[in-house]
Formats: structure tokens, sequence, C-alpha cells
């Protein structure tokens, strides 16, 4: 069974309380939790340890559990935290007669992250170092899971296609974009585009020019006369070409949007290791060239190849300095750090799933740092390639995918009807290619494959030989960058361009324009429309009626549309220059009806306060305390209704709806009813 929760919702709390229940009730003997690396470990160990799972107690209080460091299981474990690849070496041991590893040892099994081993998730494959590559990852991975006779749960953000093969398609899910609107996710601001002269126009280097030629595996630099044309691309940057002078650019932009001693956090997503420790150089010159004298530790590299990545990270989570962390995919998944609120892209992903990791890194709840929203600044253009085949973002265009993208989706397809469609659209994209190849290009196209490129479309491409097609590539997984890029660099050899970059431009996008009066002149144009939903004419004139149903339906049906709360905020702040905090029917009330626009928990405070007044003599000091708590609900959530009431704090700690209504004589929806009427009653 497959549970898709959002980043950041939950997924192992709720786990936690499944575990509870399930052993409470005998329903299982005992439950395996496999995580895939020692980090995540960890965490799930703490939580087990803290989290109260049921009366005053913890699972670790409850239950004897068996952690990481114990390999062994005894008969009065119920449950066992493991990562996969002990339990791999567990299960070669086994075989080889070592030891026993019965098939009933579990009863349950519980994959957290259950999307890993992706095969564009690449820092994966350098923590596992057992592995020969991805391929056995998912191998070793699978055989895990089959070898018990057990109920299998996979937890995760992010199905995928070899998710789903195995464990079905979810049962359950809960969205990013729900979440956002129920108010347990934070949303993000439009996107900051940073572009520089290279990222724009590319880096390119005619035939006969001596450049630079470096072996990234023995780090050996040779200076080569090119035989053949280059061109490069943002995506090739610090992979196919070493930029320092666009990295130095980036960072100098990001010290004018980074302050040292801020309380957020910022996440830097590098190509690899030596691109990582770059970027870590060119920030700290570029925040000490603006602020001054900054803190050595206020940056660190986090990646697997850090001197113990682990405490690296428990201190990038726990302590207010370092404020940045520099990695490559080492935090993309299941390191729970709330107080990051930025996120800088410095590499480019053909991942879905990875980037939706990667967003999902900031979008936790942090009120001990009043974050509200979090900010992207985008360097390569990930978010426009990705934004619209992301569940994190309405789908609205297809996406300009690459032959290499495409390429690597065949390697690890092996559905049928999904092989032949990925050959298809490939084939496509070859035949337009093919014939513009350079002629060195084409000569490392003839040697690669025994075929020129004339005889390849004729008797592989036009016969549809699909078997000859995908074997090709497969056997030269990277055929399908030298047709795209039509160059002759060897699959290890990069191009240092040590030249300086220059800015062209940070812009902020708001679904589709740069001008934020345009996106303002068509939100205010669409919701007087007769085109907008009846709820947003609800929202005009009765906001107080608005259900939680209904307030989730009304900002789903804007976002399809492009309007979201945080991008409305982020368009009136550049406009007007004040930074209103408002919820989605002030911006809606405001535009269409010109009432004043007001943060929303000023409104809150205010409604309070009014209700307060009212009646000063019903107000006893429970009371009181009361509203407080449920005006600190509606501030977080931006609403409140009698599932609110039930749930969380209010269960626990002042029994839930029942109770709290008898504290109110069995008045309380009436004044929640005032309360809210009271909130979007404007100002006198």
């Amino acid at each position: 069974m497959l549970v898709a929760m959002a980043t950041g919702t939950g997924k192992t709390v709720t786990c936690l309380g499944l575990i509870e229940r399930l052993l409470r009730n005998d329903r299982f003997k005992r439950i395996l939790f496999l995580v895939d690396r020692l980090p995540l470990g960890e965490q799930v160990e703490e939580k087990f340890r803290n989290e109260i799972a049921h009366g005053n107690s913890t699972l670790s209080q409850i239950y004897d559990i068996a952690t990481l460091s114990e390999p062994k299981v005894e008969a009065t474990t119920r449950v066992h935290i493991a990562t996969i690849q002990s339990m791999v070496k567990r299960l070669a041991d086994h075989e080889n007669g070592i030891l026993v590893l019965d098939a009933d040892l579990y009863d349950c099994v519980i994959v957290d992250e259950c999307h890993r081993g992706y095969s564009l998730d690449r820092e994966l494959s350098t923590i596992e170092l057992e592995f020969r590559n991805e391929a056995d990852y998912l191998s070793a991975y699978r055989r895990v899971l089959d070898h018990f006779d057990a109920v299998k749960v996979g937890l995760t953000a992010t199905p995928a296609a070899h998710t789903t093969q195995i464990f079905g398609a979810p049962i359950f899910t809960y969205s990013y974009r729900q979440a956002v609107i129920d108010g347990y996710l934070v949303d993000h601001e439009p996107p900051r585009t940073i572009r520089t002269q290279f990222s724009t126009f590319g880096i390119h280097y005619d035939q006969g020019t001596e450049a630079q030629i470096l072996d990234l595996e023995t780090g050996q630099v040779e200076l080569h006369e090119l035989e053949d044309e280059l061109n490069f691309d943002v995506d090739d940057f610090n992979r196919r070409v070493i930029t320092p002078g666009f990295n130095a650019s980036v960072c100098e932009q990001l010290a004018q949007e980074i302050t040292p001693g801020d309380r957020g956090k910022t996440l830097i997503f590098c190509v690899n290791d030596a691109h990582a420790d770059l970027v870590v150089d060119s920030l700290r010159s570029a925040l000490t060239a603006v602020w001054g004298e900054i803190d050595t530790d206020l940056i660190v590299k986090i990646t697997s190849k850090s001197d113990r990545p682990s405490e690296l990270i428990r201190r990038f989570r726990n302590e207010r300095i370092p404020q940045i962390a520099v990695t490559v995919d080492l935090l993309t998944t299941g390191v729970d750090i709330p107080q990051v609120d930025k996120l800088v892209f410095l590499r480019r992903v053909r991942s879905r799933i990875l980037f939706e990791q990667m967003l999902g890194r900031a979008t936790r709840l942090c009120p001990e740092i009043d974050k509200e929203q979090f900010y992207i600044y985008d360097a390569v253009g990930v978010y426009e390639a990705l934004e619209p085949v992301t569940s994190m973002r309405p789908v609205i265009k297809s996406v300009d995918i690459t032959a290499e993208q495409l390429a690597a989706e065949l390697i690890a397809a092996d559905e049928p009807e999904h092989l032949r469609e990925i050959a298809e659209q490939l084939a496509a994209r070859l035949q337009r290619r093919l014939l513009r190849l350079t002629p060195a290009a084409r000569d490392a196209f003839t040697a690669t494959t025994g075929r020129t490129p004339n005889d390849f479309i004729h008797q592989v491409l036009r016969q549809q030989d699909w078997r000859e097609f995908v074997d090709v590539f497969r056997r030269n997984p990277d055929l399908a960058l030298l047709v795209d890029k039509g160059t002759v660099l060897q699959p290890r050899e990069a191009v240092i361009h040590d030249h300086d970059d220059t800015l062209i431009e940070t812009v902020t996008t708001y679904s589709g324009t740069r001008d934020p009066s345009e996106y303002l002149r068509t939100f205010q144009a669409h919701i007087q429309s007769a085109d907008a939903s009846e709820l947003v004419a609800v929202a005009r004139e009765t906001p107080w009626t608005l259900t939680h149903a209904q307030m989730s339906e009304l900002l789903s049906g804007l976002e399809a549309r492009g309007f979201t709360e945080s991008a409305l905020r982020a368009a009136v702040r550049e406009t007007s220059g004040r930074d209103f905090a408002a919820r989605m029917v002030g911006y809606i009330r405001h535009f269409a009806d010109a009432a004043p626009l007001v943060a929303f928990e000023q409104r809150v405070d205010a409604a309070a306060a009014s209700l307060l007044a009212e009646n000063r003599d019903r107000w006893t000091p429970i009371r009181r305390s009361i509203l407080a708590r449920i005006c600190a609900t509606i501030k977080a959530h931006g609403y409140i209704d009698t599932e609110l009431l039930n749930d969380g704090q209010f269960r626990q700690e002042l029994g839930g709806y029942v109770r709290l209504n008898s504290m109110f004589d069995g008045d309380l929806t009436q004044v929640l009813d005032q309360l809210v009427r009271h909130i979007w009653a404007d100002p006198a």
C-alpha cells in the first residue's frame, strides 16, 4: 500500500500513530521501519522517543524498539528501525547460511521515503558505495521487500513509476497544494530568476580554439586545440563546462539577497561536490565584500564527501550558525529543517521527483522565525523547465524535454507500452538532430553505433526497430548527449571556461508576466468578470459564510488560473512598497470592491478585541484563553471549524469541540460566527 503525503505534512508522525494502533490491537507482532540513509533513521528514532503515541507515552516508552545500532532483533522486539543497506547485508548473509533472516521475521514493513533510488537522484549512489549503480540499488531494494511475507506500506511525497510498480497506486494522497490551502505548509513567492550573460546566451567555442580540458576523474588539466565547435547552455554548467565566472556572478547577486544573522536559513543546490566547493568560496567572498567580515562557519558544505555529514546536518538544523548550507542531493529528502526559507538552484535537475523533494525542504511551518512563505532563487531556469510537470504547481503546458532526458527515461523504462512511447518521442527528436551533427560529432556517432546517422535513420528509426534502438542507447548512455550537443567531449571531460560573467537582471515572474501591475490587473479583471466562480461572489459579499471545503475550492480554482496568495502578496509589495500579508478573501475584496487591504493577523486581532468589548462580563479568564488559541489557529490556517477544534491541542488539552462548547454554555458556534464576521468587517 502506498501513502502519498506532501513533504512536511507529517508522514513519519502519521506512521507512528499507525504503528501504535496496529500493535495495540495485535494486528501485527513485529514491524520493520525501513529507511535508506542513517540521518533519516536517526530522525525517526528521535520522533519515536519524543512524540506522544498513546495517552501520555511515547512509542519508545510503550514498546521494545530495536534502533539502527541494533542489527539483531530479540523475541520482545516490536519495532525495528533499519537501513536498506543493513538489510541487504543481512539478506546476503542469510543466503550464505551465516545468519537466519526468516521470511516471517516481520509481518509489516513500512518504507519511509520509498521513492528513493530514482535514477536521477545521484547523491544516493555516492552514499551507497556497496552498490555499483542505481539499477543494483533498486534490485537490492526490491529483493529486501520481496523476501518478507509481510504487509508493505510505502510512504512518499513524490510517487515515481518504480514506486507504484512495487506498492501500487496511492491509497491515500494529501498534496502540497492542499496542505498550503489548509495552512499546514507555507507557499513560496514567485521565483526570482537570476540571468547572466552566460546563462542567457550560452558559451561557444569555435573549431580550432585552444581550451583547457579538465579530466574529471584525475583532476588533470591540459590545453587542447578543439577539433570541432562546442556549444554549452546552462544545463551543462559545472557538468560539461566549469564556469567560475557564472558562479561568482550569481553569488554576488545572492549576497544582495541574503543577510548574515537572519533567523531563516538558506539551502543552495549544486551540481556536484567540486561545484559545491567553488560556490562556498564564491559566496563567502561575495558576502564579505557586501557585509564585511563574516563568521567563518556561516556557510557550510554538506555533501556525502563532507567530514561527518550527519553532524553537519544536526548543526544546520539545531544551531543559528551555519546559516547557509551548500549541498548536492544530501538534503533533498526527509531531513526536517523548518527554518529554511530560501532555496537557491545552481543546478538543473531533470527529475520531477527530485525537484519536488528540493522544494519540499522549505515548505514547513516555522512560527519561531515568523515564516509566512519561502523564497526561490533560480539561476539555471530549473523552475521554468519543470514547473509544468510538478504537482506542486498547476500543469499548464508541455515540457521541452531534451534527447538526453528521453534517453535516461528509455534506459530506466521496463513496461513495454511506456518504453515504446518514450522510444517514439526520442526517435522523433533524433530524426531532426542527426542530420545536423557537426562533422566530428557525426564521426563519433558512427564509431559508437556502427552506423552513419543517415543509415541509422533509415534502417532503425524509419523501420521502427525498437529493440535495436533501445539496445543502442542502453549500451551507449552518453550517445544522446552527443546528439543533443553535437560535441565530441569524452564523458569524463569538461572545459574550464575561465572568463568573467556579467549579471543581466534578477526578475520575478508572475504567472507568465514580469510586470506585477499587469498580474494584478489580470487578477482584478478575472474576479470582476462573469467567468469568476460563484464562490468569488460569496467571498466579496459574505466571506464569513464560506466553509473550509468552499474556501479550498475557491483557492484551488484561482490557483489553476495562476493566482495564489503568495504571488499576490509579492506583486502588491512590489507595486506599492508595502507588505500586506492578507488572505485571498482580502485580496478579492480589495481588487473587486476597493475594500481596504489589511494584514490578516491585524484583522483577527481587531476582531477578537471587538468581540471582547461587546460583552465584557461574558469573557472569563478561561474563555479569553480559549479565544486566544482559536485566534492563533485562524491566523495559521485562515479558517476555523469543528474539525480543527477536534484536533491537535484542542483535542489533547481541552477535550475538543464538545468540551469547549460546554465552556461557552452551548454558544460556541455563535461565538465563532461573530468572530469571523468581525474579521471581514471593514475598519471604520
